[in-house]
């Protein structure tokens, strides 16, 4: 496994690393993970799965989802393994950001809606939900009788108007709205739709002073496109291009620290989605060894999964307990 480095000198001047550890999956075929979910839930005493009888003294991981026990988690699957690869090295860039984003979306409840809602809130049954909403999905009586009696003079004559013609024609019920002054209350309420995925992406102006680090650049580069493409299984003959499918790339697992201490928060696996380098973005010059002066790298990295409230759990407990990650 190398280490590629940059700079190689005057690294004592800034104590901010970044590190780039690639590592491989090593993905199980689903022959394998059939026999080892059979193994983990054998309740027989023979596979030691999760339900049964605990050691004396085993404890849980602060903020993870179930016990590891005998190599399996309490979801019955053993976790895959990473195998570690070749790493990179570099100084910590100048700006990093974090975003964590939860995704909501704007429903309309509409009347029925909100009468469920209602039934719901109040812990009414389920047919009692449905007959709250059904009731008022159409006006009442009383509603249409005053809207016949008195014309669409009264609020409650309008808001039958709108609620019967409204479905039918959206010209008359416009109609009513400018009007009367009244339009329906769609019920408009926020739900929770998951959390996204985090996208991180750094910046490097590399420029060498001296043979070596320029060598360094140059594997540097080569080391994040390796890891960034995907290889091919089952290629047609001697076809270039051809094949029948792809594995997963390399996932990199990136650590950042000024001095002993962390940055940031904590990071999962990540895949590597660009590489992009421009060379001598400032003037067309290059060192007498054909190197060029300057070289600027551009990486884009998104998470393998979005994260959950146990990897927070976890993450602050790693901080209080001031846990690094080099």
């Amino acid at each position: 496994m190398a280490i590629f480095k940059f700079p190689l000198e005057g690294t004592s001047n800034y104590k901010g690393k970044i590190k780039f550890k690639a590592v491989r999956e090593d993905y199980q075929t689903i022959l394998d993970k059939a026999i080892k979910v059979g193994d983990a839930f054998d309740t027989s005493g023979r596979g030691g799965g999760p339900f049964s009888d605990r050691p004396q003294g085993s404890e849980s991981v602060p903020g993870a989802t179930g016990y590891f026990y005998n190599g399996a988690t309490s979801s019955g699957v053993q976790p895959s393994t990473r195998v570690p690869l070749d790493t990179a090295e570099l100084y910590l860039p100048s700006q990093i950001n974090f975003r964590d984003a939860a995704e909501y979306q704007n429903v309309n409840l509409g009347m029925i809606g909100g009468a469920a809602a209602l039934a719901l809130r109040e812990g009414g049954t389920g047919a009692q939900m449905l007959v709250d909403a059904m009731s008022n999905a159409l006006p009442s009586f009383e509603d249409l009788q005053d809207a016949f009696v008195n014309g669409l003079r009264s609020e409650t004559a309008q808001v039958a108007a709108l609620r019967t013609v409204g479905r039918l024609s959206e010209g008359v019920g416009g109609a009513i709205e400018t009007e009367t002054g009244i339009t329906l209350n769609p019920n408009r309420r926020s739900t929770f739709k998951g959390i996204g995925l985090r996208r991180f992406n750094f910046s490097f102006q590399l420029i060498p002073t001296s043979e070596g680090e320029a060598e360094q650049i140059r594997k540097i580069i080569g080391f994040f496109r390796h890891n960034m493409y995907p290889d091919i299984k089952g290629q047609f003959g001697n076809i270039p291009g051809t094949s029948a499918a792809f594995t997963f790339p390399s996932k990199f697992e990136i650590s950042m620290v000024y001095g002993k201490k962390r940055v940031g928060t904590m990071t999962l696996p990540m895949f590597l989605e660009h590489v992009n380098v421009t060379y001598n973005p400032n003037s067309m010059a290059f060192h007498s060894d054909g190197e060029p002066q300057e070289t600027v790298m551009d990486l884009a990295f998104i998470e393998e999964r979005a994260l959950t409230k146990p990897d927070i759990v976890a993450d602050n407990f790693a901080q209080f307990n001031k846990e690094i990650y080099m």
